[in-house]
């Protein structure tokens, strides 16, 4: 597979991600409006997310978004082993250890619709063998490196 590939092909699992990620923060606002008797305003939403213990094990899901995000903004472009440690750091997050995750999961069609999504686009990206494993998940520090650098666009003198 090409660099170029793997940048597509990790870029479309990191979407699926964040389209379950979604999901799962629209699933528990519903959760949480329900048991309240109250709708949040958006603010509320992000204290919650933030702040709030029973919204914590959705933080694993963000920061992982984030990583892929710096991978796929450094000057090295991802490897073949960068694309399978995506893979595995995505299959440990939705591998049904977290019962909320589960449970969401099975009640909630839009979050299964998007955790099928997701394991589709995970297909996509290469496997490793189980022997390799331990070194990929190595690499997620590694994928905060230099960032390319993006064109600075001209702003109009104001003359």
């Amino acid at each position: 597979m090409s660099v170029a590939s793997h940048a597509a092909t990790i870029n479309a699992a990191r979407e699926s991600l964040l389209a379950l990620h979604k999901a799962l923060i629209d699933n528990m606002r519903t959760e949480h409006e329900r048991a309240t008797g109250r709708t949040l305003t958006p603010g509320e939403l992000l204290g919650l997310l933030t702040a709030d213990a029973a919204f914590d094990w959705l933080h694993p899901f963000s920061q992982l978004i984030v990583a892929i995000d710096e991978l796929l903004e450094r000057e090295v472009p991802p490897t073949d082993r960068d694309a399978a440690a995506v893979r595995l750091e995505i299959a440990r997050l939705i591998d049904g250890r977290e019962p909320r995750y589960t449970a969401a999961a099975d009640r909630a069609t839009h979050v299964a619709l998007e955790h099928g999504r997701l394991q589709a686009a995970m297909e996509r990206l290469p496997g490793s063998a189980l022997d390799e494993q331990p070194g990929l998940f190595e690499l997620r520090p590694g994928w905060s490196g230099q960032r390319r650098r993006r064109p600075v666009k001209n702003k109009p003198s104001a003359d």
